[in-house]
């Protein structure tokens, strides 16, 4: 009888009569010869097969507690817009849900009402009802906000505008999360249920009426428009309102920024520059060039004029210019107003009195200097004369100065520049060796760095590039740069060549004469290395002459040796001697250890069966005799009883069979006895080794073929008896009298007589 595959069931003790059947049909798929098949309410089954036998099957070979059972509602309901109507985006989602909390489930249906079913890798299948999966979303009762909030422009509100949106919808809706407002006024709000609703800008919205406000049709002329008088506010003011009649309120700002608000709480901002003008005195222009006076304290009439010139020319609309002793200028303009332009604006002692001269630049050559340190030197002579509009370098240091007044001054060389620290660097003494010459590490790096500052003590900066690359800078500030080659060479570690692969024992943990192998076959590998230190794991250290050191790494060195898997012979070579093989028992032990170890390219079997296995790359284990050879079982042959035959140099097959049977009993486990014509008998043991037993020592003649053969006139016969029963000796004879005699005659006639 076969047990059927088992039927997945939603309760084990009370099957349904659906589930009953499944169980039937799974039995009779099994046993396809039974004639009946009845399935118990706990799923215990009775066979009835054509012969009328039964046979029972249990429960736990026929049912089992289907994956449904141990279904699980989803974690979260799923919110949903309308509970009897999910959208298909809302039954993915509930889809999710049921899937993250069923995860063994091989197909979720989501129905219209959020009623699902869940098939399990079984078959089997659970329905969660929608009370489980989903719920009516709290965004479903949102509230349009009391009023629209008045915005200026209804397509892009501004972040207080949105603010203003938020607290209204806020208010409608106590109970949202949050509340989110677009730049067109659509407004997304969120529910403690994590639901969304969004209202549309016609509900949150409209256009301010401050959006019609008209900027006044005359400015108010001020005299300092960055702080109004009350005055001048007031003036502001009567304009704005005569423009906008309907504002409920209108503010005027220190600098004339005036805010206007209407009916509809909204506001507007007018700008300054459409509310108030700057009186024309607050527009004086200073001369675009002072004058060169040769006395600020005391203007000559000429200079005067020169002042008045330049203001007037600066000042177009200007109806009067006063110039005074100073160089202090009254200007009046057309509407009366007047500004007073100060003789720091107006006058000015020749700028290239003045000249300073610089810091003193370094440079590699002083009668030839590169376009980068001219730089250099107009640099730091702008930086000694910030006020000069020109500076001019020759190729010899020599700097012209232009002023702001035309005037010029001249710099000499001796002032400006002198020959660089840098033009004296030195290459450093030796070159640094390196793993890669394009890319040095931090310890290169600093090897070469410290090269270079020992060539060049003065230097108060060395930088290392990544190719050696070294800029020098030296207490003047001046840089040197010494290419690679003369900083770093290719070390000559980087020739380090592999060795030939060492065979060891154990690589983890190399013995002495392991360790000084993998050495000579590095050195052979590396003739120029003047040291080589071999790690216990293999791990070889070279150093170089140059002082560069180079690792190679233990699969590049050693291997585990072949003769480490060397397998003893599946079966031990049974021998006669097991101190002493001969040459046919060494050559079996051979052959049983090549079986074993069939990559082996030498085997040598000592005297006692200890052997030798050489692999191919070099490396040799020792199999000890008690793992190749045995004692034969032959070696323990016993001799059984003689058997008398009527021609010992010729048995017949009845006699061959006694002397089989003998032997057989004498060695009870022989798995082969083969009797020769003189009964020589060739035993073969379980281990397969033989021992042969002579036939003198297994069979014997007949004494006499008639009658009287056993006691004759001469006493032969019955001497002969007693030969063969060990009983022929005088000594016996002696002992035992006549009446042994007779006695032994009796025993001989009745043996007789029984043949």
């Amino acid at each position: 009888m076969q047990a059927p595959e088992v039927t997945p069931v939603k309760d084990p003790s009370n099957l349904t009569d659906e589930e009953k059947v499944k169980v039937e049909e799974a039995v009779k798929k099994a046993n396809p010869t039974a004639t009946k098949v009845e399935v118990g309410q706990d799923g215990t089954t009775t066979v009835t097969f054509p012969d009328g036998s039964t046979a029972t099957i249990t429960p736990d070979k026929t049912i089992k507690s289907a994956d449904a059972n141990g279904v699980k509602d989803p974690e979260a309901k799923t919110l949903v817009k309308d509970p009897s109507n999910l959208t298909d985006e809302e039954k993915a989602k509930v889809k999710d849900e049921v899937e993250k909390a069923n995860p063994t489930a091989t197909k979720v249906e989501v129905g219209q009402d959020g009623t699902t079913t869940v098939t399990f890798p079984d078959g089997s299948t659970a329905t969660i009802t929608p009370d489980k999966t989903i719920k009516s979303a709290d965004a479903n009762g949102v509230k349009d906000p009391e009023a629209k909030t008045p915005v200026k422009d209804p397509s892009n509100l501004t972040d207080e505008e949105k603010v203003k949106v938020e607290e209204a919808v806020k208010k409608a809706n106590p109970t949202a999360t949050k509340v989110e407002v677009g730049q067109d006024g659509t407004t997304t709000v969120t529910f403690p249920d994590g639901s969304t609703a969004t209202i549309t800008p016609d509900k949150t919205i409209k256009s301010a009426d401050a959006n019609g406000v008209k900027d006044p049709e005359t400015k108010t002329p001020v005299k300092d428009p960055s702080n109004l008088t009350d005055e001048e506010k007031a003036k502001v003011k009567d304009e704005v309102k005569k423009a906008n009649p309907t504002a409920t309120k209108v503010e005027v700002g220190q600098d004339g920024t005036t805010t206007v608000t209407f009916p509809d709480g909204s506001t507007a901002t007018i700008t300054p520059d459409k509310t108030i003008k700057s009186a024309d005195a607050n527009g004086v222009k200073d001369p675009e060039a002072k004058t060169l006076v040769k006395d600020p304290s005391n203007l000559t009439d000429e200079e005067k004029a020169k002042v008045k010139d330049e203001v007037k020319k600066a000042n177009p609309t200007a109806t009067k210019v006063e110039v005074g002793q100073d160089g202090t200028t009254t200007v009046t303009f057309p509407d009366g107003s007047t500004a007073t332009i100060t003789p720091d604006k107006t006058i000015k002692s020749a700028d290239a009195n003045g000249v300073k001269d610089p810091e003193v630049t370094p440079v590699k050559d002083p009668s030839n200097l590169t376009d980068e340190e001219k730089a250099k030197v107009k640099e730091a002579v702008k930086k000694a004369n910030p006020t000069a509009t020109k500076v001019e370098v020759g190729q010899d240091g020599t700097t012209t100065v232009t002023f702001p007044d035309g005037s010029t001054a001249t710099i000499t060389p001796d002032k400006t520049i002198k020959s660089a620290d840098a033009n004296g660097v030195k290459d450093p003494e030796a070159k640094t060796p390196v793993k890669d010459p394009s890319n040095l590490t931090d310890e290169e790096k600093a090897k070469v760095e410290e090269a270079v500052k020992k060539a060049n003590p003065t230097a108060t900066k060395v930088e290392v590039g990544k190719d050696g690359t070294t800029t020098v800078t030296f207490p003047d500030g001046s840089t040197a740069t010494i290419t690679p080659d003369k900083t770093i060479k290719s070390a000559d570690a980087n020739g380090v060549k592999d060795p030939e692969v060492t065979p060891v024992k154990d690589p983890s943990n190399l013995t002495d004469e392991e360790k000084a192998k993998v050495k000579d076959e590095v050195k052979k590998a590396n003739p120029t290395a003047t040291k080589v230190e071999v790690g216990q794991d293999g791990t070889t250290t070279v150093t170089f002459p140059d002082g560069s050191t180079a690792t190679i790494t233990p699969d590049k060195t050693i291997k585990s040796a072949d003769a480490n898997g060397v397998k003893d012979p599946e079966a031990k070579t049974p021998v006669k001697d097991p101190s002493n093989l001969t040459d046919e028992e060494k050559v079996k032990v051979e052959e049983a250890v090549k079986k074993a170890n069939p990559t082996a390219t030498k085997v040598e079997v000592g005297q006692d069966g200890t052997t030798t296995v050489t692999f191919p790359d070099g490396s040799t284990a020792t199999i000890t005799p008690d793992k190749t050879i045995k004692s034969a079982d032959a070696n323990g042959v016993k001799d059984p009883e003689v058997t008398p035959v009527k021609d010992p140099s010729n048995l017949t097959d009845e006699e061959k069979a006694k002397v089989e049977e003998a032997v057989k009993k004498a060695n009870p486990t022989a798995t082969k006895v083969e009797v020769g014509q003189d009964g020589t008998t060739t035993v073969t043991f379980p281990d397969g080794s033989t021992a042969t037993i002579p036939g003198k020592k297994l069979v014997k003649q007949l004494q006499g073929n008639n009658e009287n053969a056993g006691l004759r006139n001469d006493g032969s016969g019955l001497k002969g008896y007693l030969a063969s029963t060990g009983l022929e000796s005088q000594a016996t004879l002696g002992g035992y009298g006549l009446a042994g005699l007779a006695l032994l005659a009796l025993v001989f006639k009745r043996k007789k007589n029984n043949k």
